[in-house]
């Protein structure tokens, strides 16, 4: 089983929120991120709240160990 810990965008623009929150992500230590990142299975989840590329939000899924 893995786990995953999540993080959600600002709203804003395409590609520009994804941008940013990989950016911020990165700069995150790794003993925030609540275990180790397992660097196999990150993802980005585009539901409804992205149907406007411009008033967009993601959910970003980092795998840890």
């Amino acid at each position: 089983m893995s786990r995953y810990q999540k993080f959600t965008t600002q709203t804003g623009k395409m590609p520009e929120v994804v941008i940013n929150a990989w950016q911020a992500i990165w700069q995150i230590p790794p003993s925030d991120f609540g275990g180790n990142r397992k660097y196999i299975a990150d993802f980005e989840v585009y539901n409804k709240r992205a149907s406007d590329p411009n008033d967009t939000m993601v959910d970003i899924f980092i795998g840890i160990e």
